[in-house]
């Protein structure tokens, strides 16, 4: 995913539109696509692809490196310029690497600065997936290079190696648009040999991969958040900057912190500061990569950072993860740099943590995240082997360790391991939807459960039989049963955990559905431009089709007509295939109203 950058190859007729979505599957995985550019830097739709699959949709946005004075970010902008004027200088003073003349490519990048072309990235989404973008004519020929989009965290000189990267980078670049075939594979290693060259010769003593691994480090992979009612606040780590985002607003707010490299933030929940409506603590250090910790209380409201309440410096540490005990008023600090678990104790009154406990916590050698559980008694701290900040999901497999304080002095006194699928609960449900005539199906519930599939009277739901019963082991959490006679349309099923109680929730009721829809192929061959093509018919004569959804496309563009949902109508679906040369791949989801679904390829 953390490619230097590619070239995408646009007719003129696209250069004030966005991209087409058809011309997402000529790209290869870990590509981004996106519009031609504006004079002041493009803008327009980008998607990450995985292995096939369009994984997320950013839009990237170049601004100007010489926008007006009056604009709040000029100061910063006219010293990201600097930077580029002097990595190009750099290029240029180097003169020529592995016989290759480097003054086209200085020339060229400087035309590109003067006129305004290269920009610097302002996408959230794009600077955590991307180092620079670039784009060209038609042609591809020298000259064709529309704009390029660099992101700001490799616009920087104050890290050793960091302006020779950055040098390296834009000759990657550059060179995409002195080359001819788009997508071109022999193209990009090139561009990517090429790069590791220019390195070299700037002293760097690693090729790209170190590069891209150095990058990562310094700007980290996540961006913790936080959730506060309609609002949600977010820090970028090496930006230094707490963002904001209200209700219906999608203008960002930007909060200066202390930190150079923020690492994680939490809501003080129950805390209501003089100013503002809600508190986040944001940790992290005062620059990258130095042990110099500090903690800041931050009072927001609407989206927006409105003030500092507090700043707590932690010297000697790396406040890595961060959770609030409402119930204590306690802060606990992961530090990573001496793997240990810190505490943060309130002693005004305020509910603002504010004196850090003399003893630590507990010892960390190997954790990651901290996370509360209240199951135990005292301090009830659960930790995880993993880093989750920022994420948003859920792995039964994952090792965690949960920490007691029986005596209540500020110090785990017992601790013992497990894994994450012990304390995930959830009401039980089928993996796949109900369908006539099934003779059995599996069942997803909670490590441990027994469990039964009962037939049940809708307006109850009065049981009526069960039709299946299984029980899960201590590391599972699916299990595949055959029901006591195949299903029939109409009927109604539930499935009911007899092993955990879940207050407040009740398991679902499922209709039974009828035969899930069809997808086959039923046409191919060379259309009249010599594209070679395949037609898929997709219909559900019973249910009727609600979607379908593109899994896969690689090297075909992918036609799915508009149809009304629930039709009962066939719908014609075409792949065209891109490049001849490159074998192409495409996979369909069929999706009925009643939740059935096919795939097929």
């Amino acid at each position: 995913m953390y490619h230097a950058g590619s070239r995408v190859h646009f007719p003129h007729f696209w250069r004030d539109c966005r991209a087409p979505l058809g011309a997402l599957a000529a790209l290869l995985a870990g590509a981004l696509l996106c519009a031609l550019p504006a004079r002041a830097g493009f803008q327009g739709v980008v998607a990450v692809l995985g292995p096939g699959n369009v994984e997320a949709s950013f839009t990237s946005v170049g601004a100007s490196l010489d926008p007006p004075a009056t604009d709040p970010n000029a100061a910063e902008r006219k010293e990201q310029k600097r930077i580029i004027v002097a990595a190009i200088n750099l290029l240029r003073g180097k003169k020529t690497v592995q016989g290759r003349d480097l003054t086209p490519f200085a020339d060229r990048l400087a035309e590109m600065l003067k006129n305004g072309k290269i920009c610097v990235e302002t996408s959230t989404g794009v600077i955590e997936k991307k180092v620079a973008l670039v784009t060209t004519d038609e042609t591809g020929a020298l000259g064709g290079a529309e704009a390029m989009n660099v992101s700001p965290h490799v616009i920087r000189d104050d890290l050793v190696d960091m302006l020779p990267m950055l040098a390296a980078i834009l000759a990657h670049e550059c060179l995409h648009t002195m080359q001819g075939t788009d997508g071109d594979r022999t193209h990009e290693r090139e561009a990517y040999r090429f790069e590791d060259q220019v390195l070299a010769a700037l002293g760097f003593k690693q090729d790209h991969r170190r590069r891209d691994y150095l990058i990562k480090a310094w700007k980290s992979i996540v961006d913790p958040a936080v959730y506060v009612e309609s609002d949600v606040y977010y820090v970028v780590p090496t930006i230094g900057t707490l963002f904001g985002y209200n209700a219906g607003e999608t203008a960002t707010h930007e909060f200066p912190l202390a930190l150079g490299d923020p690492m994680d933030l939490v809501l003080l929940d129950g805390v209501v500061p003089p100013a503002g409506t809600h508190v986040v603590a944001v940790s992290g250090t005062l620059t990258h990569d130095d042990a110099r910790g500090l903690i800041q209380f931050i009072a927001v409201r609407d989206g927006q950072g409105v003030g500092v309440l507090s700043t707590l410096s932690i010297p000697n540490s790396r406040p890595q993860s961060l959770v609030y005990d409402p119930a204590l008023a306690a802060l606990f600090v992961l530090d990573a740099f001496n793997r240990r678990i810190l505490v943060v104790r309130d002693t005004d009154g305020d509910r603002v943590p504010d004196t850090l406990a003399p003893q630590p916590y507990a010892a960390a050698p190997r954790i990651e995240t901290l996370f509360l559980n209240h199951a135990g008694d005292g301090y009830d701290l659960v930790a995880s082997l993993r880093d989750w900040r920022g994420v948003d999901t859920v792995d039964f497999n994952e090792a965690r360790i949960a920490f007691f304080d029986h005596n209540n002095d500020g110090v785990a006194d017992a601790s013992f391991p497990y894994e994450a699928r012990a304390e995930i609960g959830f009401q039980p449900a089928f993996v796949s939807p109900p369908c006539h005539l099934n003779s059995g199906g599996t069942i997803e519930a909670m490590a441990g459960a027994r469990f039964e599939v009962q037939l049940v009277d809708p307006s109850g739901p009065t049981v009526l039989t069960v039709l299946a019963t299984g029980e899960l082991g201590a590391r599972e959490n699916r299990r595949s049963v055959r029901y006591a006679r195949p299903l029939r349309e109409g009927e109604f099923l539930r499935v009911v955990d007899l092993t955990h109680s879940l207050p407040g929730s009740e398991p679902a009721t499922r209709r039974v559905g009828g035969p899930p829809p069809q997808c086959r192929i039923t046409n191919r061959g060379t259309d009249v431009l010599g594209r070679w093509f395949i037609e898929f018919t997709v219909q559900d004569a019973q249910s009727g089709l609600a979607a379908i959804n593109v899994l896969t496309a690689q090297n075909v563009t992918v036609s799915v007509p508009p149809f009304p949902a629930g039709t009962t109508a066939p719908v014609l679906v075409r792949a065209v295939r891109i490049d001849p040369t490159q074998i192409p791949s495409v996979e369909l989801e069929a999706v009925d109203t009643v939740g059935n679904t096919t795939v097929c390829h």
